[in-house]
């Protein structure tokens, strides 16, 4: 399937040292465009940034946008909880939610706000994706519902240079395209 990384914001709470926003030769790769409509005929679409939930009402729209432009499947990646997360969920095909090294009660928090309402989206019977990716240097415990997750991983972040050998296609997956939103 033809995947289109959308990075919506550059904005993040965090300063992580493996970021991939911050890999210069992965981000080289990235294509800016002032409309949605270059992503047609993809069938899939990752929202990501930054961190898309900081600008929760701006995510909506372009989620709002994407369902009426488009027939691709729509992911979202964060790594928080914020108020109309239940309603933006309700709208997606299923979500990555990120654990970094540095977890704070808040982001326990989070986490706990976030398995709830996939708890809830599985008596409505709506198809999700939902991946939960932890940090491996990660130090405290948490608990987790593995019943909403479809698949939880636990890998250390790579390197720029570990993602450019992992990935021919300079550092992103083959079937990917990556795309900054400057409009919308």
């Amino acid at each position: 399937m033809k995947t289109a990384r959308l990075l919506i914001t550059k904005d993040c709470h965090r300063d992580c040292p493996y970021c991939c926003n911050k890999y210069e030769r992965v981000m080289e790769q990235i294509q800016e465009i002032d409309s949605l409509d270059a992503l047609e005929g993809f069938g899939a679409i990752c929202i990501t940034g930054g961190e898309p939930l900081l600008d929760f009402d701006r995510t909506f729209r372009i989620v709002m946008k994407l369902q009426e432009k488009t027939k691709a499947k729509i992911y979202l990646y964060t790594t928080i909880y914020v108020k109309g997360t239940t309603l933006l969920l309700s709208m997606l095909d299923g979500i990555n939610f990120t654990l970094h090294n540095e977890v704070s009660a808040k982001d326990s928090l989070y986490l706990r706000n976030m398995q709830r309402t996939l708890t809830l989206y599985d008596h409505v019977g709506r198809p999700q994706t939902n991946r939960l990716l932890i940090s491996p240097d990660l130090e405290t415990y948490l608990y987790i519902i593995p019943a909403v997750w479809n698949r939880i991983t636990v890998e250390p972040w790579k390197s720029e240079d570990e993602l450019m050998k992992q990935n021919s296609n300079n550092g992103i997956p083959a079937n990917e395209t990556m795309f900054f939103l400057k409009g919308e």
